[in-house]
């Protein structure tokens, strides 16, 4: 797959239906669309445990320092997924298995993604993964944390056909169960 953005990838829904996305760097005039899917994904959890809002100073100061990208279908957003980049910040998972700052400097965190239920079973979560992960490597990162509920089948089914694995268990975000789950790079 080309790793460079902009990029057009024609993702293919489980029906075998082929439809063209545009995956690209979001900048700060992307966050009112960036947030309103946020909402409109949260509002269509069946429970609002699997998924925790990402505020919009988080959104805005990753817009300006980290790795951001939206999946378009024409010219609208639908999906959004932020990478928090390797550096010192209490936002890096490495924070929570110990990493020393060398360690944090080479860790990147996928942070959050989300994906409008409109656009669902097109495999935008995938292409994602896809996607962070060559940001990352090219970055010098050698691994990649992310936290998943234990309860979103199909958030963790993706995680793992990219090579994540388990790593803990821990209660987070005001008191919700995550699985950590880390990937070599």
């Amino acid at each position: 797959m080309k790793t460079t953005l902009p990029c057009s990838v024609p993702c293919r829904s489980r029906s075998g239906e082929e439809r063209p996305f545009t995956f690209r760097c979001c900048t700060e005039a992307d966050l009112p669309d960036i947030l309103a899917l946020q909402e409109e994904v949260i509002a269509a959890l069946p429970d609002p445990s699997l998924f925790v809002r990402t505020t919009a100073e988080e959104i805005t100061e990753s817009l300006t320092l980290d790795f951001c990208i939206g999946a378009f279908y024409g010219e609208t957003l639908a999906g959004f997924s932020l990478m928090v980049i390797g550096r010192i910040t209490p936002r890096n998972l490495g924070n929570l298995l110990g990493y020393d700052e060398a360690r944090l400097c080479r860790t990147v965190t996928c942070d959050t993604t989300f994906v409008s239920p409109r656009c669902r079973g097109w495999g935008l979560q995938r292409q994602f993964f896809t996607l962070r992960e060559a940001a990352a490597r090219s970055m010098g990162a050698t691994e990649a944390l992310t936290t998943i509920s234990p309860d979103n089948d199909a958030s963790l089914a993706n995680a793992h056909k990219s090579g994540f694995k388990a790593v803990a268990k821990r209660t987070m975000y005001s008191g919700v169960e995550r699985l950590l789950l880390k990937k070599e790079l």
